[in-house]
C-alpha cells in the first residue's frame, strides 16, 4: 500500500488516502496531480476535523502543511494558471501568423488579451 496525496497545479490538497503502489496516479481527475508521499501524519487532526482546504502541499519535497491561503489569493493564482494555459494552447495561432501572415481570428485575440491582463492582474502589475 502507498499514502497519496491529490493536489491542483498550486498545491491545494483536494484528497489524500491510501491505495495500491501502482494506482497512485490513477488517484487524479484532469488537472490534478497525485503524488505518493511518506506518511499522511499531516492530517491527523485528533477529535477535532481539519478542512482540506487548509492543506498545501510542496510538489518537490512533498511536504504537507496546514498553512491556510485565503480564498482571495487562491481564487488569483487559479485565475492566473487558467490564464497561462489559455495563452499556451492559443501560442500556435500567433507563431502561424507570424511564419504565414494568416490572421488571428478576433475571438483569439480577445481571449489573449484578456489572459495577459488576468496574469498581470494577479501580479499586482499597474494597468
Amino acid at each position: 500500500m502507498a499514502d497519496f496525496v491529490v493536489h491542483d497545479a498550486l498545491g491545494k490538497v483536494l484528497r489524500w488516502g491510501s491505495c495500491a503502489e501502482d494506482s497512485v496516479a490513477l488517484q487524479a481527475r484532469d488537472g490534478e496531480i497525485a503524488v505518493e508521499v511518506p506518511s499522511l501524519d499531516a492530517f491527523d487532526c485528533g477529535e477535532s476535523p481539519r478542512l482540506v482546504l487548509g492543506y498545501i502541499i510542496d510538489p518537490q519535497t512533498k511536504a504537507v502543511t496546514a498553512e491556510l491561503m485565503l480564498a482571495a489569493e487562491y481564487q488569483r493564482q487559479a485565475d492566473r494558471q487558467q490564464a497561462i494555459s489559455l495563452l499556451t494552447s492559443t501560442d500556435w495561432y500567433v507563431i502561424r501568423a507570424a511564419e504565414t501572415n494568416v490572421p488571428i481570428p478576433p475571438e483569439i485575440n480577445t481571449a489573449r488579451a484578456a489572459a495577459r491582463a488576468t496574469i498581470s492582474a494577479a501580479r499586482g502589475d499597474a494597468e
